[in-house]
């Protein structure tokens, strides 16, 4: 590279004339550029094409966080095209999405997956795609699409195999449990850990959302230690550990 102390002339000239040989290059005129040197990364060639790689490597980036619904939507439709399945189609049709004590002999290891879209009743639909909506978008905002819909699947995957130890293995249940709650109590952990890791949710009342949570799961097991009513309470705390624990051991997500 051309010496700009000289110019790449090797020597330089005081105000009387006089001329002597330049210190920078050791009057050959040329430098021997650092392999560091962040103009030409050690190349001695300057191109303008590693010029725009050094800028946009040191212009500042901001995430973008706002609430998305880019996958909460297809979610949602597939929920009601499940219901839709199951609701008005044969038993026998629709069977091998149902997670039962047949399902690990008959070698239909994706009901462990699927079982998380089935509702019983419209009701039970509602009040979960209801949810959905609510606290999708915040949180897809937060993980971005992929992120979410991963985060997603896998408390729904969680949500499978906690319901079938506890309601099929111990309590000897034929079905496990159905439904999205599963996985929704997943998106509750997913945000439990963005705020304790990055301190992160702003969007919602988390602390509300903690609390209704807690509650609704301490109840659940309450009520069904007394015979009153049937919840997958397994699911749900299966969900809300597999979206804490998925998010726990990422790293800070980049948002939508």
């Amino acid at each position: 590279m051309e010496c700009p102390n000289c110019g790449g002339k090797g020597s330089k000239s005081t105000s009387r004339g006089a001329t002597y040989s330049c210190k920078a290059c050791a009057g050959s005129g040329r430098l021997e550029c650092s392999p560091q040197c962040s103009s030409c990364n050690g190349t001695g060639e300057i191109t303008e094409e590693f010029q725009k790689e050094t800028r946009e490597k040191y212009t500042p980036k901001f995430a973008n966080y706002s609430p998305d619904s880019a996958v909460v939507w297809p979610l949602l439709a597939l929920n009601v095209l499940v219901y839709v399945l199951v609701t008005y189609f044969p038993r026998e049709q629709v069977y091998f999405l149902y997670l039962s004590i047949d399902s690990l002999e008959r070698g239909q290891y994706w009901a462990f997956l699927t079982s998380s879209f089935i509702h019983w009743t419209f009701l039970h639909l509602f009040l979960n795609m209801g949810f959905l909506v609510s606290y999708g978008p915040p949180l897809e905002g937060l993980l971005g699409k992929g992120r979410f819909a991963a985060c997603y699947l896998f408390a729904a995957l969680t949500a499978g195999l906690a319901s079938f130890l506890g309601n099929v293995w111990l309590a000897g249940s034929y079905f496990a449990g159905a439904g999205a709650s599963g996985p929704l109590f997943g998106m509750v952990g997913a945000y439990i850990a963005l705020q304790y890791r990055w301190r992160m949710v702003t969007t919602i009342n988390l602390n509300s959302l903690v609390r209704w949570t807690g509650g609704l799961l301490v109840l659940g097991f309450c009520l069904e230690a007394g015979g009153i009513i049937f919840l997958d309470n397994w699911g749900h705390l299966g969900g809300l550990l597999g979206g804490l624990l998925f998010n726990l051991v990422l790293p800070r997500p980049r948002g939508r």
